[in-house]
């Protein structure tokens, strides 16, 4: 019966005396738990717009730059918050490090044009 809802409500919201009724599955508090532990990665991915969806028992599935990555345990998760999240965050600061120089570069050929009349 429980599955039938959740369908019916995939498909057209359910209306109960004028109102739309919000169907939500219940998370097992085990799956919870164990999600909990993810925390650190969603929050970057929440951060930076990127898709993923739940495995259950445990795990993640992520769509990051066209490409599909399982994370099916911490370790796992721990790798691809380093070596994509973080490094997405060092390029993005060097980037504004870059960015920043070339602006102060700007300002001091515009100082000696002026300088030089």
């Amino acid at each position: 019966m429980r599955d039938e809802i959740y369908k019916m409500a995939r498909d057209e919201p359910l209306i109960y005396k004028g109102k739309e009724i919000e169907t939500l599955k219940q998370i097992p508090k085990r799956v919870r738990e164990l999600r909990r532990d993810y925390h650190f990665l969603t929050l970057q991915l929440v951060k930076h717009k990127v898709l993923f969806r739940w495995l259950i028992p445990e795990g993640m599935l992520i769509s990051w730059q066209d490409k599909k990555f399982k994370i099916d345990n911490l370790d796992n998760a721990q790798e691809f918050y380093d070596h994509y999240l973080v490094m997405d965050e060092d390029q993005g600061s060097r980037e504004q490090i870059e960015s920043k120089s070339q602006e102060k570069q700007q300002i001091e050929e515009t100082n000696q044009d002026e300088r030089g009349r």
